[in-house]
């Protein structure tokens, strides 16, 4: 094997989530799924649907947010870390990055470039739990490392 691949790749910047704010946030997925199990029992086929929908999901987020470890940002890869799920890392060469900034809140989405299958599905990261100035670094690191332009909208909010 080669000493390369077996050496690991030591962080540049590492994202933890606040823990208070991470317990605000799981609360707020919490109550999603409540929502969408209630309009599960409405017995029509729309809130059926849309229920569902709002189960799978606030499901999924809510895992994420609890599990989560860290976001490490090294030299040439990005690594999502949770603590019962194991780690998920992409390349810095092959990364896209997109981003739903809302008022106080918001996700950075991690994504291959090129890939297909099950590589393609996203890294989620909530910025809530890191603030603004989290947001602002995670932007700042990846227009220093030509990720990112800086100047597209939703990154500048």
């Amino acid at each position: 094997m080669n000493q390369a691949t077996n050496k690991r790749e030591k962080p540049v910047y590492t994202f933890m989530y606040d823990d208070e704010k991470r317990i605000l946030i799981a609360l707020a997925f919490l109550i999603m799924i409540v929502l969408g199990l209630g309009f599960i029992f409405l017995n029509q086929w729309f809130t059926l649907i849309f229920g569902g929908l709002l189960v799978f999901i606030g499901l999924f987020r809510f895992l994420d947010i609890c599990f989560f470890k860290r976001l490490t940002i090294g030299k040439t890869r990005i690594t999502k870390e949770w603590f019962y799920f194991g780690k998920r890392s992409i390349k810095l060469s092959d990364l896209q990055v997109g981003v739903a900034k809302r008022l106080w809140s918001g996700t950075i989405f991690f994504q291959h470039k090129d890939s297909i299958g099950l590589d393609r599905l996203t890294m989620q990261f909530e910025v809530f739990p890191i603030g603004n100035s989290g947001f602002n670094l995670i932007r700042n690191i990846l227009i220093q490392k030509r990720i990112i332009s800086g100047h597209e909208l939703s990154w500048n909010n």
